[in-house]
């Protein structure tokens, strides 16, 4: 890919990380992410599935992602 892709990877990674730690009712602990020729994977797990559009949402919209590959389970945290 060359430092172009790589920089430009390494902003979208930036940029995401930056916005789930911002994000009100999403947990980034929880969350991997790689992001390899614009591509972003995204590896964790969300506590539902309003937490799970919220991340993909702002994947989605982030700018030169051209695709999301996503291992993400959705499970809530047992009952105390």
């Amino acid at each position: 890919g060359g430092f172009k892709n790589t920089a430009n990877d390494v902003w979208i990674k930036t940029k995401i990380n930056s916005q789930l730690l911002a994000e009100k009712g999403i947990n980034s602990a929880n969350y991997q992410l790689r992001v390899i020729n614009s591509v972003v994977y995204l590896i964790g797990r969300a506590l539902s599935d309003r937490e799970l559009g919220k991340v993909l949402t702002i994947a989605r919209r982030t700018k030169h992602v051209t695709k999301i590959v996503h291992h993400i389970d959705v499970r809530a945290l047992p009952a105390k």
